[in-house]
């Protein structure tokens, strides 16, 4: 229950409150977060002329599909994630909760019964503030068809700042991807990672930033923040791609020896993966995780990063926030724009015009057969040559 000994109403920034409102929080919540009793929070809302993010205007049938869009790249996905999956969107759906998981028992009801089986357990994990700590990691449950997939999460809010997959696991990789969420986020005060080689590049920048003792290292079983997410990214992200390449390899359609399926594998599936994974990265961050009250990484991130500026002893760092472009098929048609691959680059133009012209895998059970037509495509192209 909100305190009653109210500041004054001036003293309520309202940029603050914009983004609060905007990323739907409670308003027994945000009141408690600027010290006043809800009534205060009401009247300076039409003070300001905003209003909270209203429910979505859709029916039952328009919401069935699209839940079946979404479980058709993210099969395992519950409700937690495709009510993530919702928000993430552009513009956000927002719905009862009962409406989401009604479509869900008719979609996936079998899929229902299956995740209720399984039981999570968490530890106790404890940091003073967002983005205090990054755990950063690499992810080779896709080694086999030589990919990896490097991300990193804030301990604190449990964020994903980002989320690649590529061809290789060189230190230049793991940098691209960890300057960019700098960019993104701002930097960490800390960083955690285990003792791979592909780290170096990243322990070197934050030593510049942070300083000494700002790069910590050590086993990656202890590195529990991201071994936790790994945990959803395998089975939510990665499972069905294995199920699929290895059913391929039993049909005798793909040769992980063969530098040709290789390559065809990944001009194919490399996009793909990345799209879902940035799918999920974006459902993660909107979902509610119940032992924080049902607020979401991104609620939690706006509602304590002045405990980051207080530890700095600085101002509040703005940033982008989480970008939430959730699907854009012109950017799905441009697999470079994804993926950082060497060996796409290598390509002859001719060669690269005629797999562009083929399209791109937008869903998981496209890529089979986009696969087939880049293999015939780069054998004619060898035999003209």
């Amino acid at each position: 229950m909100a305190s009653t000994s109210s500041l004054p109403d001036e003293n309520i920034n309202i940029d603050r409150l914009q983004k609060f409102l905007d990323e739907d929080m409670p308003i027994t919540q945000i009141a408690q977060d600027f010290n006043v009793c809800t009534k205060t929070i009401y009247r300076r809302m039409k003070s300001f002329g905003i209003t909270r993010i209203p429910f979505s205007d859709i029916n039952d049938d328009d919401l069935v599909d699209i839940v079946i869009e979404i479980k058709q790249n993210h099969p395992n996905d519950g409700e937690a994630l495709l009510d993530g999956h919702l928000k993430a969107r552009t513009p956000p759906i927002k719905i009862q909760r009962w409406r989401l998981r009604a479509a869900i028992h008719f979609v996936d009801s079998a899929g229902v019964q299956a995740r209720r089986t399984v039981t999570i357990k968490r530890r106790q994990y404890s940091v003073p503030c967002p983005h205090y700590l990054w755990h950063i990691d690499g992810n080779h449950k896709l080694i086999k068809w030589k990919m990896v997939i490097h991300g990193g999460i804030d301990g604190f809010t449990r964020l994903v700042v980002f989320m690649n997959i590529s061809n290789n696991n060189k230190a230049t990789t793991v940098h691209r991807g960890f300057i960019a969420a700098t960019e993104q986020f701002n930097w960490p005060i800390r960083l955690r990672t285990d003792f791979g080689g592909e780290n170096e590049l990243i322990w070197q920048a934050i030593l510049d930033k942070r300083g000494p003792r700002s790069a910590l290292v050590g086993s990656s079983v202890h590195n529990q923040p991201i071994e936790q997410l790994w945990g959803i990214i395998n089975d939510r992200v990665t499972l069905p791609f294995k199920v699929l390449f290895d059913s391929m390899a039993r049909d005798g359609l793909l040769n992980t020896d063969n530098d040709t399926d290789i390559m065809c594998l990944h001009w194919v599936f490399l996009p793909l993966i990345q799209a879902n994974l940035t799918r999920e990265v974006l459902a993660l961050n909107k979902r509610k995780i119940s032992t924080e009250h049902q607020r979401s990484p991104c609620q939690l991130e706006i509602q304590f990063m002045h405990l980051k500026a207080a530890y700095e002893n600085k101002p509040i760092e703005q940033h982008e926030g989480v970008v939430c472009s959730y699907q854009d098929p012109d950017d799905l048609a441009r697999p470079l724009q994804h993926v950082r691959c060497d060996e796409f680059e290598r390509f002859p133009a001719e060669l690269r015009e005629e797999l562009c012209a083929l399209g791109t895998a937008l869903e998981i059970r496209d890529g089979r057969r986009l696969y087939l037509e880049v293999v015939s495509t780069i054998e004619k192209y060898l035999l003209r040559t």
